[in-house]
């Protein structure tokens, strides 16, 4: 009985997994801008046009063509994170990350604030083993927007899996049910969490 209970939380686990990734495939299509402290007056009609046209190829999925305009935006104005992000992003759905870590150390170096970078970074830190430092950059995230949903799921899940801290898991589940309610997997989670404290 003992072991079917393990099979079934390892699957519960699995399932959980699965579907998180599949939360940040969503997640990594296209993202605006991470550039809250540079005004959109500041930035040249280039800078705005060739950005907006790289966004575009992005969520075309046309990668190598988006990642030259993003090339062309920074060497126009290398202070701003977002190309850096995108090229992140684009480099995970590559599933090069190696480049996708660099440039997501870039987008957070150049703004310290960039919430997507310091997430993004979170996870492949997460998958590199190096939790501390994947809980460092969540806990920075939430410290910038308390509402990021999507760091709230995934200190949940250094927390409870990799960090056998409940009361942490516990708390940012919750957090990210409160921001995104309908989550049936993160629910059913939280019910087994519940039964385990």
């Amino acid at each position: 009985m003992n072991m079917n209970f393990k099979n079934l939380h390892f699957i519960k686990i699995t399932l959980f997994l699965l579907a998180v990734v599949s939360i940040a495939a969503c997640q990594t299509t296209v993202t605006k801008t991470h550039d809250a402290e540079v005004s959109k007056s500041d930035l040249s009609t280039e800078v705005k046009q060739k950005y907006a046209y790289a966004l575009q190829l992005m969520g075309a999925g046309n990668d190598a063509a988006a990642l030259k305009m993003l090339n062309d935006v920074s060497d126009l104005n290398n202070s701003l994170s977002g190309p850096y992000v995108n090229r992140g992003l684009i480099y995970l759905r590559l599933n090069d990350k190696v480049k996708a870590e660099q440039q997501f150390r870039e987008a957070i170096g150049r703004n310290a604030k960039n919430v997507t970078a310091l997430n993004q970074l979170g996870i492949l830190l997460r998958e590199k083993k190096d939790f501390s430092g994947a809980r460092t950059n969540y806990e920075a995230a939430l410290a910038i927007n308390e509402n990021h949903v999507n760091a709230h799921l995934n200190l949940g899940i250094l927390c409870d899996i990799y960090l056998q801290d409940k009361a942490c898991a516990m708390q940012h589940f919750e957090a990210y049910l409160a921001l995104n309610g309908d989550d049936e997997a993160v629910i059913n989670w939280v019910v087994d969490l519940k039964e385990q404290l």
